[in-house]
């Protein structure tokens, strides 16, 4: 997978500063006039996430009769996810002094691994990428929303936030990779090539997250914050689709097929669905700014 992340962390690191410096400008304003419309503690964090999740599926065909009598082919495919630049913010409440109320925010878009063993007759292809598309668009993207309970113990220049809660998540996912068949179209059979994966899709799901935060007060109203979290989401299928169109060959690239709908519906129908778990660990680090 060729899939680059880097050019996203100027831009955002850019937002995450003009959050900061606009609630430092807010909190001075208000406290020249001597008082503050807002109160609470807000933090900005940037950091890594790692998906809990990975899938597998299972395509197989077999005919007992025909050109193709005896023959027998399977599609292994294997979706994992990779860590990924991670974002967060949340707005804290105090209820007292120790407990609290949390609402935060989470980003994490994590590149997929689609990988295809293709067997014929039992022996597998050279390489379990060899049907492997690159580059391919391969991710799965979450934007995690909560409300915690958060409990709080304070020292001197140090605090300890124990915090859980439900969450409602906004998904979306992606997969693509290639599957073989086999045809005997030219009187010999022969595997061939084509293009299978999980349309662009997105949904909503109703989890849970649980975390702890660790803050060192740097100045008065500004602390360093270390948030460990992990948010869980229900797990979800996705069918598989195969594309019609023109196959290429697998031990002969120059060989060419028609790959029609018919065809490709069958084996559609002949694949399991990916069952996959977006879940994920989130290990993040930023500002916090105390308005009070």
């Amino acid at each position: 997978m060729r899939r680059v992340m880097s050019p996203l962390v100027s831009p955002i690191s850019r937002t995450i500063l003009a959050g900061i410096l606009l609630l430092i400008g807010m909190r001075g304003s208000f406290a020249a006039e001597g008082k503050l419309l807002v109160s609470g503690e807000f933090g900005l964090s940037l950091g890594a996430g790692f998906s809990a999740g990975s899938g597998a599926s299972v395509h197989r065909a077999a005919w007992t009769s025909g050109a193709l009598a005896g023959a027998a082919v399977e599609n292994a495919f294997a979706v994992k996810p990779r860590a990924a630049l991670a974002i967060s913010g949340f707005y804290r409440y105090p209820l007292g002094r120790l407990l609290g109320l949390e609402a935060g925010f989470g980003y994490l878009k994590s590149p997929l691994s689609a990988r295809t063993a293709f067997s014929k007759n039992g022996v597998p292809a050279a390489g379990p990428r060899t049907l492997s598309v690159e580059p391919d668009p391969s991710e799965v993207t979450s934007i995690p929303l909560y409300i915690d309970l958060a409990a709080r113990w304070s020292g001197s220049k140090t605090a300890f936030i124990l915090s859980a809660g439900p969450t409602l998540f906004l998904h979306s996912i992606i997969v693509e990779a290639a599957a073989g068949i086999l045809s005997a179209a030219g009187g010999i059979p022969a595997a061939f090539r084509v293009p299978a994966g999980i349309a662009d899709q997105t949904w909503v799901a109703l989890g849970a997250n649980a975390g702890a935060r660790f803050d060192v007060r740097l100045a008065r109203a500004v602390a360093l914050t270390v948030d460990l979290r992990y948010f869980l989401s229900p797990t979800r299928e996705f069918a598989w689709t195969w594309t019609a169109g023109t196959a290429a060959g697998i031990d002969d690239p120059a060989a060419r097929i028609s790959f029609d709908e018919t065809s490709a519906a069958a084996a559609a129908k002949a694949t399991s669905p990916l069952s996959f778990n977006p879940s994920f660990f989130q290990v993040s680090a930023g500002v916090k700014l105390s308005l009070k």
